[in-house]
This record gives structure tokens, sequence and C-alpha cells, in this order.
């Protein structure tokens, strides 16, 4: 779907999805306009080709949709790629949506496939106050889009914030396999929202340097803003890779403590059954002597035999006891 946002003669908002309108458009100078296309279709790509004739390479990056984030210049214009995110808490599902951007002296064209917050609020905003930014140089609408692109990953670290939190408590409380599953999700998040920050950063920070002609002088404060905003989203990206990492730490220091735990409790079950079975061994070896029951065996006449028996079995018990108490086995 394309639509062109332009500014008519009374300087009200002109909507348009009429391709032909932007023959004109191009062919006046003083015409600043915006150009918006959604879900990219074999009809857009040849108003790319065709009307704005752009670079076919340029043109099969918006096709491919695959691209790192950058900025081409091919003399009469920019051709930039930038990235929205969105993050699912709940699910812990991150995902990022290709903008390509072509910069002109008085135009700006932007492709996406799927809706993207920062162009609708920007496409609200043209339709509230059209002259602030149809009646300027289009690279402050850019900048207006870019904006609003960068205030988005604050929510979206706040989340990831929140959810390392409660993954520490779900390990202090109860560590399992789910629980390192999350951790790995959050991670790859992690890795995956840094990927994109980065070359994105990098980008913001060319156009903020006055190396192009589309960037009027007098709105590269705005860029280095945006500059500034992305790199303390990147460093904070960054902190967030070292949190991941020390949650993961974590898990593995509880889960060894809690195996070292069994192991030393296993250990004293072990030890205290080896202790029995070692008082016990030579008690039944008596009762088995003096189970053998033969005819000249003296104490089997004997009035007190069976007592002294018992007596025999309680001295050598606590003769073990009190020697493996000085050998500090028990």
């Amino acid at each position: 779907m394309l639509q062109i946002f332009s500014l008519d003669i009374d300087g009200k908002l002109k909507r348009s999805e009429d391709a032909r309108d932007m023959e004109g458009l191009l062919k006046e100078s003083k015409n600043i306009f915006w150009v918006d296309i959604e879900d990219l279709t074999q009809r857009e790509i040849d108003v790319l080709t065709n009307v704005f004739q752009f670079h076919p390479l340029a043109v099969e990056d918006c096709v491919k949709s695959n691209s790192y984030p950058k900025i081409d210049d091919f003399e009469k214009y920019l051709f930039l790629i930038f990235h929205a995110v969105n993050f699912s808490a709940p699910t812990q599902e991150f995902t990022s949506i290709e903008v390509n951007i072509f910069l002109g002296p008085n135009f700006l064209v932007t492709i996406h496939q799927g809706p993207v917050r920062s162009v609708d609020l920007q496409r609200e905003k043209c339709e509230r106050n059209p002259a602030q930014f149809l009646g300027k140089n289009p690279d402050f609408l850019l900048y207006s889009i870019l904006s609003k692109l960068a205030d988005h990953y604050i929510p979206i670290l706040a989340d990831i914030d929140d959810t390392m939190e409660e993954l520490e408590d779900l390990i202090l409380l109860e560590p399992s396999k789910e629980v390192m599953h999350q951790i790995f999700k959050m991670r790859k998040v992690v890795l995956q929202i840094r990927r994109v920050l980065g070359p994105q950063r990098d980008t913001i920070y060319h156009l903020s340097r006055g190396a192009y002609p589309e960037i009027a002088k007098k709105n590269l404060i705005y860029y280095r803003d945006i500059y500034d905003h992305m790199f303390r989203v990147y460093e904070m990206a960054e902190m967030y890779r070292d949190l991941v990492a020390g949650i993961l730490d974590l898990y593995v220091s509880v889960i060894t403590h809690q195996q070292s735990e069994q192991t030393h409790q296993t250990n004293r079950v072990m030890k205290t059954l080896t202790l029995m079975a070692t008082i016990f061994l030579p008690l039944t070896v008596i009762t088995g002597i003096y189970g053998m029951n033969f005819q000249h065996m003296p104490e089997l006449a004997w009035k007190f035999g069976y007592a002294w028996v018992l007596g025999l079995m309680l001295a050598v018990a606590m003769f073990l006891v009190g020697l493996f108490k000085f050998k500090l086995w028990i």
C-alpha cells in the first residue's frame, strides 16, 4: 500500500494513493512530500524503479529485507536501513522490522513490511500539524521518525530488566530446566538487540557529522541528540549482556550447591549405614558362633551363658563406637 503526504496550495495536508501524483511533486523542488509504502508489491517496486529511478541495488535491498542498518550515498539521494524493534515480555520473543528509507532533496520514502509504530505515530503528527513536518526539509521529517524509533528501545529494555529480576528470584526459589531455558532466551534477545543497535548507532553517528548535504546543518543538532540517545541505549544493552551472564553464573552456582548438598547428604547416609553395618558385623559373628549348638560347647549348659553372650555383644559394640569416636569417624 502506497500513501503520499504533501501540502496543497492552502498549506493543508493532502493525501493520495495515486503514484502519478509524485511525478509533479518531483519536478518542483519546493514541494516537500513523504511517501510511505507498507507491504511492498510489484506495483510499488515499479514506482521506485521507474518514477524515482532509484538504484537497482537499493531497490533489491528493499525487496530482500534482510540487511543490517547502513547508509549508502547515491549522490542525489541517501539510502538508509534501520530496524524497528518489538519485544513481548510474557513470551520473551524479540522481533525487528526493517525500515528502508530514501532521503532526497524534497522527498522522503519509507518502506516496511507490516506496520511500524514510529511511522504510524509520524503519520498522526502530520495529520495534526502538516506544516511542521512537510513545510521544512525532509530531513526533519526523517529525524522525527528516527527519534521515535530510538525511543521505543527504552520500554523494551525496561521489560528485559523486569524479566531478569524475575529470573533471579526464580533461581533462588526454585531453579529448574525451564528457568535455564528462559535465561538462554533472554541471552538471545540481548544479543539480537546489540546486533541491531551497533550498526544503527553508527549510522546515526554518520548522519550527525554533516557529511551529507541532504541533512541541513541547522538540523544536525537533532541527529546528534538521537545519537546520544542510541549510545546510551547501546550501553544499557551491553550492561544487560553482562547481567545475563551473571544470572547464568548464579544459576550454575545454585545448581552446583544443590548437587553438593545432595552429595553431602548421601555421603552422611552412607557413612551412617556403614558404621551400623560395621558395628553389627562382629555381633553377627558372635550370634553365629553360639548358634552352632555343638553338644560339647561349654556355654550351652552354663546358667549365665545367654547373659554372657548379650554382655559380650554390648561390650564389642561399645568398644567399636568408642574406637570410631577416637578416630573422629563419627
